[in-house]
């Protein structure tokens, strides 16, 4: 099954070669491409193993449960990842303090106020341990203190109130708001770099495959000549420089390696 699958897009590489490596394209500049390509691909597929993979494959085993808010902070600013400019751009930090409540086998409910539990909106920013990160933090520190202000007015409206929640069975004190498809994330993560490699690598396995038939075809060539000048003459040396022949055996020498 996987080698049919495998010639198949052989054969698709192959088209595709054919229609768009026109004369002003060199093989060599597709062979770099491809390797690039594979090099690329490769290291876009540990990145998204690390930065996407590991926290969605913790995501998957976190429990459904009820929470309750119990009081918001603003915090320190903390900077926004925006490369270079990180130190420049910031937020203050949203600190949600909400009640778990969390469902037992036999059907109760169990109220946890013990400890308290900090909400955050999504798997990703319980690193950053803030509950919401403002959509264009890179944008000003006026417009981000803003929008932290405005998300805490709306869950001051939500105080008291019951809301589906996630916690992690290994920390309970981990609590996201949201929990997204991370099946289809994990799935998106292998698959697309993976056919990039893949494709990349029929590439150049065609064009090594064209580079030998070629090879092959000149020394079918050399071959033939080769045997029409034994054939005229069986056992004088040919008059053509450079090319001898010994007991069936066609060797290439320079005129100098002759003298």
């Amino acid at each position: 099954m996987f080698g049919r699958i495998a010639y198949f897009w052989e054969g698709v590489c192959a088209q595709f070669y054919r229609v768009c490596c026109s004369g002003t394209i060199s093989r060599s500049i597709w062979r770099r491409f491809a390797v690039f390509a594979t090099v690329g691909f490769s290291a876009l597929l540990l990145y998204l193993c690390l930065t996407e993979v590991q926290p969605a494959i913790e995501g998957l085993h976190f429990i459904q449960a009820t929470c309750s808010i119990n009081k918001t902070e603003i915090r320190e600013y903390v900077p926004c990842n925006c490369g270079a400019y990180t130190m420049a751009a910031c937020y203050p930090c949203l600190r949600v303090v909400v009640f778990l409540h969390v469902s037992r086998s036999d059907g109760s409910t169990d109220f946890q106020r013990g400890k308290e539990a900090y909400l955050y909106e999504n798997l990703y920013l319980l690193r950053q341990k803030c509950f919401f990160q403002p959509p264009s933090c890179c944008d000003s520190k006026e417009d981000n203190k803003d929008a932290i202000e405005a998300k805490q007015k709306e869950l001051h409206g939500h105080h008291g109130h019951h809301f589906l929640c996630y916690y992690s069975p290994h920390n309970s004190q981990e609590v996201i708001l949201y929990r997204h498809c991370y099946e289809l994330l994990i799935i998106n993560s292998f698959v697309w770099p993976s056919v990039g490699i893949t494709a990349s690598i029929l590439i150049l396995r065609y064009l090594r495959r064209l580079r030998m038939e070629e090879e092959k075809d000149k020394i079918e060539i050399l071959l033939k000549e080769a045997r029409e000048y034994k054939t005229s003459d069986d056992d004088k040396t040919l008059e053509k420089p450079g090319l001898y022949l010994d007991e069936d055996v066609w060797i290439l020498r320079n005129d100098d390696a002759r003298s």
